[in-house]
């Protein structure tokens, strides 16, 4: 999910650029979106991942909600510990551990691998598209700083 909204992000970029015909901060963004950390001393700042689901929450509405749903499962908390790997049989008082044993449903990991499948899909092709029009515009661009 984290790929496909920066996916998203840069597609979303590479068209302004085109539709402007004018470079802007893509120099900015690339930079960091390719070589930033959050470490110290980084030569920038790395955009946060919730940055770029953010912009993809903007195009799709419950993006976010997936995404945060999706990460209580990732994280070692109830629905990644123990809802994903037991079952508490309190009349009896037991424990059943193991995969067997889930509370999650398929469903959980489905909705937001197809979703992000999907739209990867659709912005990789987007921006396979856009991406002649773009280097035209940064080659006119070296071409001017170089007179």
């Amino acid at each position: 999910m984290e790929t496909t909204a920066m996916l998203y992000w840069l597609c979303k970029k590479i068209d302004e650029v085109v539709t402007s015909n004018e470079l802007g901060e893509i120099d900015t963004f690339l930079m960091r979106a390719m070589f930033g950390g959050r470490e110290v001393p980084e030569p920038m700042k790395a955009f946060s991942v919730l940055d770029a689901i953010d912009e993809m929450t903007k195009q799709f509405a419950s993006y976010r909600q997936l995404y945060e749903r999706l990460s209580e499962v990732a994280h070692p908390n109830w629905r990644g510990v123990h809802g994903a790997y037991a079952q508490t049989d309190v009349r009896k008082h037991i424990e059943r551990l193991g995969p067997e044993f889930s509370q999650l449903h398929a469903i959980t990991g489905l909705v937001p691998l197809l979703a992000s499948l999907e739209a990867s899909k659709f912005y990789y092709d987007r921006l396979s598209g856009l991406l002649p029009s773009f280097i035209e515009i940064c080659e006119a661009d070296i071409g001017s700083q170089n007179v």
